[in-house]
């Protein structure tokens, strides 16, 4: 009996084995390229069976006969338009294998436009844990396809036979078919995991996604064609937890998440790009963890070149500041609704103009680690109260705490050999 138990177990495992191996047969959605979008020279990297099929439309609208529409497949030209303006259609038969796509547009004016659409490949995929991958080199895969589930994990690896194949990438539209989808789960990782295959579009279809864990860093092209980030406007996130593998949060990732309350940066995370929360109007706690290393930030960024703060926008109440930060603007600055603020030992520094206008603050107790306060860190802040300084702190810059008109005490240290003008300037209450 034993013995027939282990071998219906050896078979049963040996079934999963092949079921997570199987070939099947897949036309993937590669996305578009627009010359008014898309980077010159852009490649595109796809897996192909023997006879598997590369299909595309083209369009060109030029003003000039010198401009150039070219593509190359493994680096011969098989398509070239110059001075045309029309469209067409293509389709090619391929060789089983890895192949390269580039395509490039030679104009002469600016408002000269060429589009790929459509860029449709038929390849092999693997089915594993209902999700579909296809090779993108003798390494690697990508995800083309996913089936429709309510928790999605995609790990950093895949073994298909007896190889080993990292997951670089999420092709556009693999998430179609997740109309259920609630959960994405990006395992902890050290390589980056792009979206869009060719750096170009990508789409969590409709799903409504409400928990997010991000366990490596992400790329993706943020454009208003192609959605921002593929979360931006997932007004069903509410929960987001980055990991410690992440190093770099990239710019626009939660954009227009506005039923987002809290977020926590880790130690690792070393730079967040711009507008990554902008439109996050129920952001009310924001923590980033203790850490020896600067963070550096974005800003909400306008088209005129100026911007506004990384959190402008987010009601911000609750802020547990764990290390120097770096910015051009600050991220709280005129944040009226922060009340609680925590100040970490990993703190040196208070920047400049770091809490200004903070009016809703009403004490602010700074550890001992902190050595310096910038001009105008705590400056309009008309609701303070109460301000410990540490005895390590040696400067304080212009302007401080100007207009802190609710100040009625401030204790020296004697470590302090330098106070700029108007630091205290305003501060009419102040008794002692």
């Amino acid at each position: 009996m034993k013995q027939n138990k282990l071998w219906m177990a050896m078979i049963a495992s040996l079934l999963c084995c092949l079921t997570a191996s199987a070939q099947e047969v897949l036309t993937v959605n590669m996305g578009d390229w627009d010359s008014f979008e898309n980077p010159d020279n852009q490649k595109y990297v796809f897996y192909t069976p023997e006879g598997g099929e590369l299909s595309f439309k083209w369009y060109t609208d030029p003003w000039d006969w010198y401009d150039q529409l070219t593509v190359k497949l493994d680096g011969v030209t098989i398509l070239s338009k110059s001075g045309v303006n029309g469209s067409g259609t293509y389709t090619k038969k391929l060789k089983e294998g890895v192949h390269f796509m580039t395509v490039s547009y030679e104009e002469y004016y600016d408002d000269d436009q060429a589009i790929l659409s459509n860029i449709m490949v038929t390849t092999n995929a693997f089915l594993i844990d209902g999700i579909y991958y296809s090779y993108t080199s003798d390494s690697t895969v990508c995800v083309v396809d996913i089936l429709d589930q309510t928790e999605v994990s995609i790990p950093c690896s895949v073994n298909i036979g007896e190889n080993m194949y990292k997951v670089s990438a999420i092709a556009y539209n693999a998430f179609d078919k997740c109309g259920s989808l609630k959960e994405i789960r990006i395992e902890d990782g050290s390589d980056v995991l792009k979206f869009g295959l060719n750096g170009n579009r990508y789409d969590l279809g409709s799903s409504l996604l409400e928990t997010l864990y991000m366990g490596r860093n992400l790329s993706y092209t943020a454009s208003s064609s192609y959605g921002y980030s593929p979360f931006y406007g997932k007004t069903s996130l509410t929960f987001v937890t980055i990991s410690d593998s992440v190093t770099s949060i990239p710019s626009y990732i939660l954009y227009g998440c506005n039923n987002l309350t809290s977020i926590t940066i880790p130690e690792g995370v070393t730079s967040i790009g711009d507008n990554a929360f902008d439109g996050c109007t129920s952001l009310k706690e924001v923590i980033i963890e203790d850490g020896s290393t600067t963070l550096s930030l974005g800003y909400k960024s306008y088209s005129s070149g100026t911007g506004e703060g990384l959190f402008y926008g987010c009601p911000l109440d609750t802020v547990y500041l764990g290390r120097n930060l770096q910015y051009r603007y600050s991220p709280f600055i005129n944040n009226t609704a922060l009340t609680s603020l925590t100040i970490g030992d990993g703190v040196t520094s208070i920047g400049i103009s770091a809490f200004l206008g903070c009016s809703g603050l009403t004490s602010v107790v700074l550890p001992n680690s902190v050595t310096s306060i910038g001009s105008s860190a705590f400056r309009g802040c008309s609701s303070l109260t109460s301000v410990v300084l540490s005895n390590s702190v040696t400067s304080i810059g212009s302007s401080a705490f100007l207009g802190c008109s609710s100040l009625t005490s401030v204790a020296l240290p004697n470590s302090v050999t330098s106070i700029g003008s108007s630091a205290f300037s305003g501060c009419n209450e102040i008794t002692s």
